[in-house]
C-alpha cells in the first residue's frame, strides 16, 4: 500500500526535471489522491441517501482526478490539467448552484491550481481572471437567489469548507516551499558567485605572480647578456691582445712578467665572476639544493683567502683574522664557501691600497656570526636599501676599476636563506662596510 501511494505521488516525475517541476507535479498528485478519497466517501454517502445526481457529480470528481494522475504517468501534463480543470469547474459550479453546499469555494482551489501549474510559465493571467469572475458570479448568485434544487444544510457546507481548506493548504504549502527553494537558489547563486570571484581573484594573483616571475626572468636574461658582453669579454680581449704581443716578440721580459701578473689577477676575477654567474643562473632555473653538514669555519675562511691571494697582494691588503678555534656550523659547505669568497672579494675590491680587512667569527646564541669589515669606499643609504633585493643593482667599480657581476650579494642572500641564515650590512659613504651573516651553529 505504501509503495503504491509513493508511486502515485511521484507519477510523471523524471530525473531530468528541476526541483520546481518536481514539487509542482507532486502537489497535484497528492491533492488528486486526497480528492479521490474524499469524493469516494461522499459518493457512498450520497448513494445511501438516494442523492444520485450529487453522487454522479462525485463520480465526475473521481474520474477527473484519476485522469489527471493517468496523464501524469504518460507525461501528458497539459492535457491532464486542462481536462481536469474544466471537469472540476463544471462539477463545482453545478453542485454549488443546485445544492448550496459551499462548493463555490473550490473554484478558489482551481485558481490556486492555475497559479501552481503556471509557475515559471507564461499566459496564466487569463485563467486566473476567468475563474475569479466565475467564483464571484456564483457567490453573488447564491446570495441573491434561493436554492435551485435542495439545501444540504449547514453541516455539509462546513464539511466542504474544511475539505477545501485542507486542499488549499496543500497548494499554499507549495508556494511556501517554492519560496524557500528560490531563496536557496539565490543563496547558492550568491555562494557560487563569491566562489567564482575568489577563484578569479586567485587566478589574477597567480597571473600577476607569473608576470612578475617572467619580468624577473627577462631582467635576469638582460643582466646575464650584459655581464657576458662587458665583464667576460673584456678580460678575454686583454688576454688575446697580450698573447698577440707575446707571439710577435714585441714584449720584453720585464713587460711579460708585469702583464702576466695582471692577467693572472684578471683571469682569477673572470673565474670568480663566471662561478657566480653560473651558480646564480642554476639557482634561477633549478632552485637551490641544500646539502647541509657540520663544517668548521676557520679552514673554510682560510681556503677562501688562499683563492684571493693575487688580489690581496696586488693591493697590499692586510688581513686580520679573529676566528674562534673549533667553531662549527651546520650548513652546506659549498654555499658558505661561495658566500665567504664573495664577501671577502668585495671587501678587497672596494678597499684602497694598503688598507686593512678584518674577518671575525664567533658563537652568538646558538648561531655562528661571521663578519667581513673593510675601510673602503662604503655605500650610501639608497644602495643599502636595494642591495640584497634587486637584480638591477649595477656593480660599482672597485678602487682599481675592478668590475663584478652585481649578482654576488643576491646569490649570497639566496644561499643563506636556504641554509636558515641571515645577512646584514652596515655602511656609510666613504667609511667602509661591515657585512655580517649568521648561520646555525653545530654544537656537540
Amino acid at each position: 500500500m505504501r509503495k503504491m501511494l509513493t508511486k502515485l505521488i511521484n507519477a510523471g516525475i523524471t530525473e531530468e526535471m528541476d526541483i520546481v517541476s518536481v514539487k509542482r507535479i507532486k502537489t497535484f498528485n497528492l491533492t488528486s489522491i486526497i480528492g479521490i478519497i474524499t469524493a469516494l466517501i461522499y459518493l457512498i454517502i450520497n448513494v445511501i441517501r438516494d442523492r444520485y445526481f450529487l453522487a454522479s457529480i462525485d463520480l465526475l470528481y473521481i474520474i477527473s482526478l484519476s485522469i489527471l494522475i493517468y496523464c501524469h504517468f504518460n507525461k501528458l501534463f497539459n492535457l491532464g490539467f486542462i481536462y481536469t480543470t474544466i471537469a472540476l469547474a463544471v462539477g463545482f459550479t453545478i453542485s454549488s448552484l443546485l445544492y448550496r453546499d459551499s462548493m463555490e469555494f473550490f473554484l478558489l482551489l482551481i485558481i490556486t491550481m492555475n497559479l501552481v501549474f503556471k509557475t515559471g510559465k507564461k499566459n496564466a493571467v487569463w485563467a486566473i481572471i476567468f475563474y475569479s469572475i466565475l467564483f464571484a458570479a456564483i457567490v453573488i448568485f447564491n446570495l441573491t437567489t434561493p436554492t435551485l434544487y435542495q439545501d444540504l444544510g449547514e453541516k455539509i457546507r462546513t464539511e466542504n469548507i474544511i475539505i477545501w481548506i485542507c486542499l488549499q493548504g496543500i497548494f499554499l504549502n507549495y508556494f511556501g516551499t517554492l519560496n524557500d527553494i528560490h531563496h536557496q537558489e539565490i543563496d547558492n547563486k550568491n555562494t557560487l558567485l563569491i566562489n567564482q570571484q575568489k577563484l578569479l581573484l586567485d587566478k589574477t594573483l597567480e597571473l600577476e605572480k607569473t608576470n612578475h616571475q617572467l619580468q624577473e626572468l627577462n631582467e635576469a636574461k638582460e643582466k646575464i647578456f650584459s655581464i657576458i658582453a662587458h665583464d667576460v669579454r673584456a678580460p678575454i680581449a686583454a688576454l688575446k691582445g697580450s698573447l698577440e704581443l707575446l707571439y710577435n716578440n714585441i714584449l720584453s721580459k720585464e713587460d711579460i712578467e708585469k702583464i702576466a701578473k695582471e692577467l693572472s689577477i684578471k683571469i682569477g676575477q673572470l673565474k670568480d665572476n663566471l662561478d657566480i654567474l653560473l651558480e646564480w643562473s642554476k639557482s634561477q632555473m633549478y632552485g637551490i639544493e641544500v646539502n647541509a653538514a657540520r663544517i668548521e669555519l676557520k679552514p673554510l675562511i682560510l681556503n677562501s683567502l688562499n683563492l684571493l691571494i693575487p688580489s690581496i697582494e696586488l693591493k697590499k691588503i692586510k688581513i686580520q683574522l679573529s676566528v674562534e678555534e673549533h667553531l662549527f656550523a651546520y650548513a652546506d659547505p659549498n654555499h658558505i664557501s661561495l658566500v665567504l669568497r664573495n664577501l671577502i672579494a668585495n671587501a678587497i675590491k672596494y678597499s684602497y691600497t694598503e688598507n686593512e680587512i678584518l674577518i671575525s667569527a664567533t658563537l652568538i646564541n646558538n648561531q655562528v656570526a661571521v663578519s667581513v669589515k673593510d675601510n673602503g669606499i662604503g655605500m650610501d643609504e639608497k644602495v643599502l636599501q636595494i642591495l640584497f633585493h634587486s637584480i638591477s643593482v649595477n656593480s660599482t667599480y672597485g678602487t682599481l676599476n675592478e668590475r663584478g657581476t652585481g649578482l654576488g650579494l643576491l646569490l649570497c642572500k639566496e644561499f643563506l636563506d636556504k641554509n636558515n641564515g641571515t645577512i646584514s650590512v652596515q655602511s656609510q659613504k666613504g667609511e667602509g662596510a661591515i657585512f655580517t651573516f649568521k648561520i646555525p651553529a653545530s654544537i656537540r
